[in-house]
């Protein structure tokens, strides 16, 4: 008798073991599935965020690519490119201040904002970039001089 209750002891620490061994194997299994999954949304959600980004980033270069456009026009004055940027300020909230700077050290800026007297735009990263490029300039992040 005691015989055959430590052979069903033994039978059902197998059965238990087997059990165990089964369940963990099945925890791996659904974790790895997760984890891929879970990579996969990850990498699927970076990649649409970077291309909302980049178009965002487009139109905004597409803003100042059609200032420069109009500027290149050599009949504007001071006041209609003056005009001009207010306007796009208006009309776009994603800029603060749109400014054209001048070899002579002239600044026309659709904020209103006014340099100090002592201001040299011609010492300016995005300046000195500009005029090197026949691109649109983009610098890093930096602390604008109208704050």
């Amino acid at each position: 008798m005691q015989k055959l209750i430590r052979r069903i002891y033994s039978i059902l620490l197998l059965l238990i073991l087997l059990m165990g061994w089964i369940l963990f194997s099945q925890y791996q299994d659904s974790k790895k599935m997760i984890e891929g999954e879970l990579h996969t949304i990850t990498e699927v959600s970076m990649k649409t965020t970077a291309y909302e980004i980049r178009e965002w980033i487009n139109q905004q270069m597409k803003v100042i690519e059609d200032a420069a456009y109009f500027i290149s026009f050599d009949e504007w004055n001071g006041e209609v490119i003056y005009d001009y940027f207010k306007n796009e300020l208006n009309s776009n909230d994603n800029f603060n201040s749109l400014y054209f700077g001048t070899p002579n050290n002239e600044m026309i800026n659709g904020s209103d904002w006014i340099p100090p007297e002592d201001f040299d735009l011609r010492t300016r990263i995005w300046y000195q970039n500009a005029i090197i490029s026949d691109d649109v300039v983009v610098t890093d992040v930096f602390m604008n001089a109208s704050g």
